[in-house]
């Protein structure tokens, strides 16, 4: 009988232990200043991921202030002001007359120039304008034919109907504010006829 009871106790202590080491593996210990626990922590989804993300959107520039088109000026109004700048430094102003001048001349709105190493301005509506001097500056308001023989010379038309250059090295712009361009006969060498031909070139006035 002893026995018997002696096996039922023990049996009953190993249950007990058992349970008891069972239950102790699945306890979470909670510090007293409710901390999370180090494991807590570890399995917590980590801010890190976030943060790669906002840090790329914030240094990402912004392609509207540096493509923005009103940044750029006018080729227009470029012209305009080179053109200015010419007529103001003029060392010469000649003019087309449409009518017959004092001595009768019935071209007065042809003019030839065959200076050379001056700027000078050409105001009025002409007809013919021949360019035969070399190293000129030359701004001219309105032209229906402008001929270019001589060379390194630097030409701007506000309206220009034709443009012939059988020189070498110059430079004729016209204002692109108007809807057609000139009809152009290149018959040179190294010239550059073109609306902004003269936005990079080096004035010297």
């Amino acid at each position: 009988m002893e026995k018997t009871t002696l096996r039922t106790a023990g049996l009953s202590l190993a249950v007990a232990l058992f349970a008891s080491l069972g239950l102790s593996g699945c306890v979470t210990v909670q510090p007293e200043d409710g901390a999370p626990t180090p494991s807590a922590v570890e399995n917590s989804p980590s801010t890190e991921s976030v943060a790669p993300t906002t840090q790329s959107a914030a240094a990402s520039p912004s392609p509207t202030t540096q493509s923005s088109p009103s940044a750029q000026p006018s080729s227009a109004a470029n012209f305009d002001s080179i053109f200015a700048s010419i007529a103001d430094a003029a060392d010469k102003t000649l003019e087309c007359l449409d009518d017959d001048d004092a001595n009768g001349r019935d071209d007065a709105d042809d003019l030839t120039i065959s200076d050379s190493d001056i700027v000078i301005s050409i105001t009025g509506d002409c007809d013919d304008v021949l360019v035969t001097g070399n190293n000129l500056t030359i701004a001219i308001v309105e032209v229906d034919d402008l001929t270019v023989r001589g060379n390194n010379n630097m030409i701007a038309v506000q309206d220009l109907d034709d443009v012939d250059v059988t020189g070498s090295q110059n430079i004729v712009s016209w204002n692109p504010v108007h809807e057609d361009d000139p009809d152009v006969d290149d018959k040179g060498s190294d010239n550059v006829l073109r609306h902004d031909a003269l936005l990079s070139a080096d004035l010297n006035l």
